[in-house]
């Protein structure tokens, strides 16, 4: 009598390996958290502290009402990059990466890496505290995509 073989999924395919449904979490988790702090960002109607502190050299000098408005419109101009990016990369998880496809992750990388090292860098700059958050956000789309890169070996899940 033949072997039977490993049995058969009972329903769907087979379980993705933890390091693929980990990274897959990361990818979700990252885009959400973009959108969502690009959400916050839009809902700032005053400068904040650090801000005020930079441009008005620690107080040393007043900030024009005009001046101030222009800086909150680039932040929500900025901010609503955010919420793009965010909501593109969470979309390009479900129907790209999700489906192991190789552009995806790529696009995802390309979109919230540079999305996020500008704003990492501007609030450095601004002497902000929050860059460490999106430096973190940076850090563990890195590790993402350092977790899915073997299993895109494997090709496209249709």
């Amino acid at each position: 009598m033949a072997d039977p073989g490993p049995p058969e999924p009972s329903a769907g395919s087979p379980a993705k390996p933890a390091r693929e449904r980990l990274a897959l979490a990361l990818f979700y988790g990252v885009s959400a958290l973009v959108m969502l702090g690009g959400l916050g960002d839009l809902a700032i109607t005053d400068l904040l502290d650090a801000q005020e502190a930079m441009l008005s050299g620690n107080g040393a000098y007043p900030i024009s009402p005009p001046a101030r408005t222009v800086f909150l419109t680039v932040l929500h101009a900025m901010a609503g990059g955010l919420v793009g990016v965010g909501a593109a990369s969470l979309l390009m998880t479900h129907f790209g990466i999700r489906r192991g496809h190789g552009w995806a992750v790529a696009g995802v990388a390309v979109a919230i890496g540079g999305a996020e090292s500008a704003n990492t860098l501007g609030m450095f700059t601004l002497g902000s505290p929050f860059w460490v958050i999106t430096a973190t956000y940076l850090g563990l789309l890195a590790v993402a995509v350092g977790l899915w890169i073997p299993s895109m070996r494997s090709g496209p899940n249709p």
